[in-house]
């Protein structure tokens, strides 16, 4: 009577997964007739068991023990009349999930005004991060973990992508992407302000012209035309409206009567 030998498995008895990965195992199978081939896929694994020589596909969840140490497969084959042989046939090491969700406002955003984003998870010690923060952006990439503070030069949806690479230098590396999209709109603003003498009183009638300050350093141009102009009210209040945003310098002309 030919009674089995150790069970063995084809291919690699080490295997390195990600979380949610698959496995396939198959023995190689022995030639008794009668011969049943059971398995125990060891821990996170999905099916948990099976029947015959496969191939069998494993998918395994990561549970911090089926990380380290790992996780055991093992794999008994029975005949009637003889004893059953155990083995363990291959170990299972699950990478833990990798987590690429993007922690960000996702409120519409201005256009040329600024948003900050970074992964919603801790930094990876060795983990490469690679942004792509959509259209017309600036900066337009990024390289490291952030926070990243990014600009819009038009309007339109954005997305932005996020890729996380562990560079696990054992573990299986398992990238993760995370995308989100963001709504860039033109904001309309204004700037009003009073005019009043030192004692507090306001001057009405004083004309307030407003430029843009095309080159942002506060000094009005020859070349700069005036952007509006207005005079200030009964109470010296003055006010400019349905401006997009920019820099901008307010002028007041010396008004009559004053030093």
């Amino acid at each position: 009577l030919r009674c089995p030998d150790i069970p063995q498995i084809l291919g690699p008895d080490t295997l390195y997964v990600c979380d949610g990965g698959v496995v396939t195992f198959e023995a190689i199978e022995q030639l008794l007739v009668g011969a049943t081939y059971e398995w125990d896929f060891g821990d996170g694994a999905t099916p948990a068991t099976a029947t015959g020589v496969g191939p069998h596909d494993v998918e395994y969840a990561w549970t911090g023990a089926n990380e380290d140490p790992g996780t055991i497969v093992t794999l008994t084959i029975s005949k009637e009349g003889c004893p059953s042989e155990t083995s363990d046939v291959a170990l299972v090491i699950v990478s833990p999930p990798t987590d690429a969700t993007i922690d960000a406002d996702l409120s519409d955003v201005c256009v040329d005004l600024t948003r900050d984003f970074q992964p919603l998870a801790d930094s990876i010690p060795g983990a490469s991060y690679t942004w792509d923060f959509g259209a017309d952006a600036t900066p337009a990439t990024a390289t490291s973990y952030g926070p990243h503070t990014v600009t819009y030069s038009t309007e339109g949806v954005k997305t932005i992508t996020l890729i996380v690479d562990p560079n696990y230098p054992v573990l299986a590396s398992c990238p993760d992407t995370g995308v989100v999209e963001v709504s860039v709109v033109e904001c309309i603003g204004s700037i009003a302000g009073k005019v009043t003498t030192n004692d507090g009183d306001p001057i009405e009638g004083s004309t307030i012209i407003l430029y843009e300050d095309l080159d942002s350093d506060g000094v009005i141009a020859d070349e700069n035309d005036f952007f509006q102009t207005t005079n200030t009210s009964s109470q010296g209040e003055y006010a400019f409206t349905n401006l997009e945003p920019a820099d901008y310098i307010v002028f007041q002309v010396q008004p009559s009567g004053y030093t």
